[in-house]
């Protein structure tokens, strides 16, 4: 329909992955950020915090009303319960977290950075390396 003259990325709507910005494109976007501080590295308020939960209940919650089944919740479990292997990228070190939430905490992330980095073989962080099943 456009030709492909808008996805300059071929592998557009799959992944960023290996996909590289020009150096005209991140001088624009760290000008950008320049003028237009994030929110990277702070935290909220208290009465923030408090505002944002209030907002998100009852039928503004975007799960409100839908029942998770016994099936469903298993599933979860099962998922986030296998455990997850830590290699340190230059010693090889292995250290074995068995739940998820304990990796979590440990390298302070979000779940989708775990899911995207496990298994993947990229190094997190220039030190890590995140498996379900133990290296060579």
């Amino acid at each position: 329909m456009f030709n492909n003259k808008y996805n300059i990325n071929p592998l557009a709507g799959k992944t960023r992955l290996g996909a590289k910005h020009t150096p005209l494109s991140l001088d624009l976007m760290s000008t950008w950020r320049k003028e237009n501080p994030s929110f990277l590295g702070e935290t909220h308020s208290p009465e923030a915090l408090e505002q944002i939960r209030e907002r998100m209940q009852g039928s503004n919650n975007p799960i409100f009303g839908k029942p998770i089944t016994y099936s469903t919740r298993k599933l979860i479990c099962e998922y986030f319960s296998k455990p997850v292997l830590l290699y340190d990228a230059n010693t090889f070190k292995l250290y074995k977290y068995d739940k998820h939430k304990d990796i979590l905490q440990y390298l302070n992330i979000s779940p989708k950075i775990l899911v995207k980095y496990k298994d993947s073989g990229l190094v997190f962080r220039d030190k890590y390396i995140l498996s379900r099943t133990e290296l060579d």
